[in-house]
């Protein structure tokens, strides 16, 4: 953990504990309970949860910052996008801020999720991976807090690479950075989401959930955050973040 910097627990039904908020700056909000067959209510605890920690936040006399996505928006397929945008809307009529990363590159995440696919030599592409996804380092996304922060800025700001990338151009360019050659093979939406379903009902992880399956068929172009760019904030391109990466 960076110095500066440090991780506390906050149970999203339980609450606070007495204290909890001492002597911390800015809160940086991610936790997130994912909707399944065991987590009905999962929309309303979300959203009960997070606002009673802004809540908490505001009165300790802290910044409160909201982690959401790209993929929240009113049309949103997934139930992830769809809960995140109920919970930004709720925040910016409180005038907190919202920061709206992309696909997050680093050593973690789907990125390491199609880096150990690819290893294994078989990379399935979901309609042949023609989806569009927008990219965001995370040392640009940190620094893309950082710079609201210090900005003092309010509202929702999208954070993330201005030129979208196709998931076929991420996994390919992906394995030639590694030197490795997998097998790429087309597979149906609807043939990759029921095999995911299956899947998530025997409780055998995959790489992609049926939630990151819907995401992917409701994302739209966003462009990358005025105010940050007025401040200085840029993202780097997949093509400037790919070199980089070296996963442990």
């Amino acid at each position: 953990m960076p110095p500066g910097f440090e991780t506390r627990r906050y149970d999203l039904d339980a609450g606070l504990l007495v204290g909890a908020l001492a002597d911390i700056d800015v809160l940086i909000h991610a936790a997130f309970i994912q909707a399944n067959a065991s987590n009905e209510d999962a929309s309303a605890r979300n959203i009960r949860g997070t606002l009673a920690l802004y809540e908490s936040t505001v009165a300790a006399g802290s910044r409160f910052i909201f982690i959401s996505t790209l993929s929240a928006g009113p049309a949103a397929s997934s139930a992830y996008g769809q809960h995140k945008y109920v919970i930004e809307n709720a925040l910016v009529a409180k005038d907190a801020l919202v920061i709206r990363p992309g696909l997050v590159v680093g050593d973690g995440g789907l990125i390491r999720s199609l880096y150990s696919t690819i290893r294994r030599g078989v990379v399935p592409l979901i309609d042949g991976g023609l989806q569009a996804v927008q990219v965001v380092g995370t040392d640009d996304l940190a620094a893309a807090i950082e710079c609201a922060v210090q900005g003092e800025l309010r509202g929702c700001h999208n954070v993330c690479a201005a030129e979208p990338v196709t998931t076929s151009h991420v996994a390919r360019t992906l394995a030639k950075h590694f030197g490795i050659k997998p097998l790429y093979v087309y597979v149906p939406w609807p043939f990759a989401y029921l095999l995911a379903t299956i899947a998530e009902r025997l409780r055998i992880a995959l790489p992609l959930t049926t939630e990151n399956l819907l995401g992917m068929r409701s994302v739209e172009y966003a462009a990358p955050s005025p105010a940050l760019a007025q401040l200085g904030w840029k993202a780097r391109t997949w093509s400037e973040l790919l070199p980089q990466l070296a996963f442990r």
